[in-house]
């Protein structure tokens, strides 16, 4: 598995509200997180950095996807002001090729796979918002040279989205 990540303030911003994290777990499964703190600055980066930490940390150590984003949005909904953060996490199954994507509030995932790309979305609210936490789950299977997009919504709104696409068609991407 190969990663790259790229973080860029909204304009006008000089934090940016979005965290990404890649690490494994003892069983060696490789994650990718990609959260948005609600909002814009330095309350979205701190809810966002929160959030990527806690599981982080919940998944380390073996902890179930599922118990984990519970916890996440009990410590958010628990808190006194209201902040939410959207988690977008891919779990990878090294030796057996198999992902799971776990959506909360989440922007789509792109899959470009033998140069089609699939769009995969979501419509759930981001964690804190509800006492219940609402997960869309997808399970497949990875191919030699897939190539996962991860995003956040704030792409749009820092112009980085017109080099990334800039006439339709994918860049060449020979590794991340």
């Amino acid at each position: 598995v190969e990663c790259a990540k790229l973080s860029e303030a909204k304009n006008g911003e000089t934090v940016c509200g979005d965290t990404v994290s890649t690490f494994e777990n003892d069983e060696k499964y490789f994650y990718c997180l990609v959260s948005d703190g609600m909002g814009s600055g330095r309350d979205a980066a701190l809810t966002s950095r929160l959030s990527a930490i806690m599981l982080e940390k919940l998944l380390s150590v073996g902890a179930e996807k599922e118990s984990a984003l519970k916890l996440l949005n009990k410590a958010l909904v628990e808190k006194q002001e209201e902040v939410f953060a959207t988690v977008d996490l891919i779990e990878i199954d090294r030796v057996l090729s198999r992902a799971t994507l776990i959506k909360v509030g989440a922007a789509p995932t792109v899959i470009i796979r033998n140069g089609r790309a699939r769009l995969i979305e979501s419509r759930t609210p981001p964690a804190g918002i509800m006492r219940n936490v609402i997960a869309d789950k997808k399970h497949f299977t990875l191919e030699r040279g897939d190539m996962i997009a991860m995003f956040s919504d704030g792409i749009l709104q820092t112009g980085s989205e017109n080099s990334l696409f800039s006439d339709g068609e994918l860049p060449p991407m020979p590794s991340a």
